[in-house]
């Protein structure tokens, strides 16, 4: 988990997913909770991604379900011009 979201340069955003997905695994709240964010991890990574392979701009702290946010600072992942 978060391990997408590094490569696709959000470190910052991959690193605090990581760190929670850690947490989880620490205090056993795996289960359907963990899944369903371990899902959204994975659907995450997957979905930006695509888009930047289109040639999109994507944010630091972009979600998959939140499209526009801090998409109009640059083109491609952060960090790389």
């Amino acid at each position: 988990m978060g391990m997408g979201q590094v490569y696709l340069g959000q470190v910052e955003k991959g690193l605090v997913l990581l760190c929670a997905a850690l947490l989880l695994w620490l205090t056993a709240a795996q289960g359907a909770p963990g899944l369903l964010i371990l899902l959204a991890n994975v659907l995450d990574a997957f979905l930006l991604a695509r888009r930047l392979g289109r040639g999109e701009r994507v944010g630091r702290w972009e979600f998959f379900f939140n499209p526009r946010a801090g998409a109009r600072r640059r083109r491609g992942p952060p960090g790389r011009s």
